[in-house]
């Protein structure tokens, strides 16, 4: 009979706990006439799902657009031209009122969205690019930083 090494437990174990941890219940909006109520009223988030490069987004990663506000916070990984002022100023975090909003449909029922920010200075732009079943690629454009992509999904606001 094998014997198998405590090594490949600990590896099963860690591969539970990473998989437990993946957002759950995470589903688009699904009807077209929702979405697009949602989009022209500029009230909705967007979750994130995967980062770019495949990774799963571990922890709670969003975009929201409520009226005459943005916020967003979500993880960043890449190159800097700018060293963070601190361990915590790390990832891409935005909350303003300064900003254009321009959405545009697409011929295949969808939206591109592109949020301008008007006074950050890490973060320059937003390009929301949504399906019309409410899946979305949104791509960060920096000043000092490499553009970066998520995958996820558009919701309503509760």
């Amino acid at each position: 009979m094998k014997k198998y090494s405590p090594r490949y437990a600990l590896l099963f174990l860690a591969t539970a706990i990473v998989f437990s941890l993946m957002p759950r219940n995470v589903h688009a909006q699904s009807k077209d006439s929702a979405l697009i109520s949602l989009i022209e009223s500029k009230t909705y988030s967007f979750v994130v799902t995967h980062e770019s490069g495949g990774d799963f987004a571990i922890g709670t990663y969003f975009l929201s657009v409520i009226n005459d506000s943005v916020s967003a916070a979500l993880p960043y990984h890449g190159n800097s031209g700018v060293a963070a002022y601190s361990m915590d100023d790390n990832g891409i975090t935005v909350h303003t009122r300064a900003f254009s909003y321009d959405a545009t449909p697409t011929k295949k029922g969808g939206y591109v969205i592109k949020i301008k920010l008007k006074n950050d200075r890490l973060t320059s732009a937003f390009t929301l690019r949504v399906s019309k079943k409410g899946y979305a690629v949104l791509a960060v454009d920096s000043y000092n930083r490499d553009a970066i992509t998520f995958d996820g999904v558009i919701n309503a606001l509760q």
